[in-house]
């Protein structure tokens, strides 16, 4: 966890408020706020760029497969499918997602997280 702590800090030099990071082990998570899914991705490729950064200087690898990026929103009037690609790797938008065996989907309703449990918690049951 200290290790890769600069990872979660590296958008605090923005001092921006629309921006933030989740970690946990070697799970990170990045996410921005903003009008636009093009306005967004562009606040995601600098924090992408400082992470790509701080990987050269610490000899790290990233598992670039494990990329994935989703558009939050339940304004079905905003584009959602804006694309980031950045050294070489596209990240196409999704509309689901699962980070920490959560599922998120795109308007953050977690149906699909809840259905997941359900039914995780009846084959549980079934077992006793």
């Amino acid at each position: 966890m200290y290790y890769n702590a600069d990872l979660l800090d590296n958008i605090e030099d923005n001092k921006e408020s629309d921006r933030m990071s989740l970690g946990f082990i070697d799970n990170i998570a990045y996410g921005v706020e903003g009008e636009s899914d093009k306005g967004n991705i562009r606040k995601l490729k600098n924090m992408l760029k400082k992470a790509e950064d701080w990987r050269s200087k610490h000899g790290a690898k990233f598992e670039r497969s494990k990329y994935v990026l989703i558009h939050f929103t339940r304004n079905y009037n905003k584009p959602t499918t804006a694309l980031i690609q950045i050294n070489e790797v596209t990240i196409s938008a999704l509309k689901e997602a699962c980070y920490l065996g959560v599922i998120l989907d795109q308007q953050l309703r977690f149906h699909l997280h809840l259905q997941q449990a359900i039914k995780q918690g009846i084959s549980t049951a079934l077992v006793l």
